[in-house]
């Protein structure tokens, strides 16, 4: 019997000039930190282990390595994202 993962999907509020709004995003995404997530911006999606957030960017390690074998650590400004997918929310 095929059983569905649950998983949490935050909009981002980041968007605009809404102090309130962006403080709540913020707070929203610190609450998952050393989950596996999946962000998307306009031009990009990135999954990996959220481990960072700052009042500008969230920093998540990816979860499959790249060309080199490294796991790269991605960096990305928090008024570029769109949406985070929370997988297996602890």
């Amino acid at each position: 019997m095929f059983r569905s993962v649950p998983s949490i999907l935050l909009e981002s509020l980041y968007k605009g000039e809404n102090a309130l709004l962006a403080s709540i995003f913020y707070v929203q995404l610190r609450h998952y930190i050393g989950n596996t997530v999946t962000v998307a911006t306009s031009s990009d999606l990135f999954e990996g282990v959220l481990h960072e957030v700052t009042d500008d960017v969230c920093r998540l390690t990816e979860t499959s390595p790249g060309y080199e074998d490294n796991l790269d650590i991605i960096t990305i400004p928090l008024n570029q994202i769109n949406y985070v997918r929370v997988s297996h929310a602890q």
